[in-house]
């Protein structure tokens, strides 16, 4: 499983930019490695989020989804090398438990699949009969399979279709990884969120 396409990663750094303009951080615990940060628009709930640390752990919690990470004894630092990256971090959840705790059906996925054995098969009729089914948009991996056990034209069948990777990460998922970094940089800035602002991604 590869990281998401860069666009789609950017796309939910510039909607989190925009709806977290706003927000100011809280420090309502700073105690060596325990720390409860809090970042939110003065007056309104509306994508607040809290980090929570203790030793090799990250917890975060609310409008922008619960996770829990561990990795290293300060996970502020772990959190503050390299650029935002889903495949690795996804490596350290613990809660839910490992990438495919935040992995789901992508019709994106899904099209690429097949327009990757499309491109390699010789007869005509067969890549256009393949690319047909992108067109069906199928919304969950059983909708899919059917489709690509149903798939027989001039006697050419998809063979091993469920090894394809048709998941990609989830919003929720995109988007706390976003929270975190962003948060992180601003603890470490004294700053909020949107003057650190967004972490770099790719």
């Amino acid at each position: 499983m590869a990281d998401p396409a860069p666009d789609r990663l950017a796309e939910v750094e510039a909607h989190f930019a925009s709806v977290t303009a706003e927000h100011v951080m809280e420090i309502l615990h700073d105690e060596g490695l325990y720390r409860h940060v809090r970042f939110a628009r003065p007056r309104t709930a509306m994508y607040h989020y809290d980090l929570v640390t203790w030793p090799g752990h990250l917890a975060i919690s609310g409008d922008c989804g619960n996770f829990v990470f561990s990795r290293l004894r300060d996970m502020f630092e772990f959190f503050s090398e390299g650029c935002i990256n889903p495949y690795y971090w996804s490596e350290k959840l613990v809660s839910p438990y490992g990438r495919n705790g935040v992995l789901s059906f992508s019709e994106d996925a899904f099209a690429t699949s097949v327009r990757e054995w499309a491109e390699q098969q010789e007869d005509g009729e067969v890549r256009l009969a393949a690319l047909r089914m992108i067109d069906q948009e199928p919304v969950s991996a059983d909708e899919a399979g059917s489709l690509l056990r149903a798939f027989d034209v001039k006697g050419v069948r998809i063979q091993d279709y469920w090894e394809w990777e048709m998941r990609d990460y989830t919003h929720e998922f995109l988007r706390a990884c976003v929270a975190v970094r962003t948060g992180v940089a601003a603890y470490r800035a004294g700053a909020t969120p949107q003057a650190a602002g967004a972490a770099p991604s790719g």
